[in-house]
Formats: structure tokens, C-alpha cells, sequence
């Protein structure tokens, strides 16, 4: 979420969706829809949703209480 809140804040102070993915060295795809996602959602868009793969396997007594 860092990453989506910093490119946030360059885009207003200004820099282009190509400038910030240099900055943060990520695709300028990805730049361009995190900025569109908080066009459109506010910042809600920005937080993580649920990963796609194979959940965690602890047995119960692994687990923190």
C-alpha cells in the first residue's frame, strides 16, 4: 500500500504516471491503474485485497491464541 499511497502523492504534486513508475520502479501500467482505482474508489482503492493462492496450513497448535 506504501508504494500506492507515495504514487498518489507524486500525481499531485504533478508527475506523470511514466515519471512516477520510474521513481518507484514499477510498471507504468500498474501506476496508471492505482491512479485510476483512486479516481474512482478514494482511498479505499489503495489497500490490499485478498491474495490469490493457496491459504496458509498451520495446525491448531501452532497457531497464536
Amino acid at each position: 500500500m506504501a508504494k500506492r499511497l507515495h504514487a498518489i502523492t507524486l500525481n499531485h504534486d504533478g508527475l506523470s504516471s511514466g515519471e512516477i513508475a520510474h521513481l518507484l520502479d514499477a510498471p507504468r501500467s500498474k501506476v496508471s491503474q492505482w491512479l485510476s482505482d483512486y479516481e474512482h474508489f478514494g482511498y479505499e482503492a489503495l489497500l490490499e485485497g485478498q491474495r490469490s493462492g493457496r491459504p496458509g496450513q498451520l495446525l491448531s497448535h501452532n497457531r497464536c491464541s
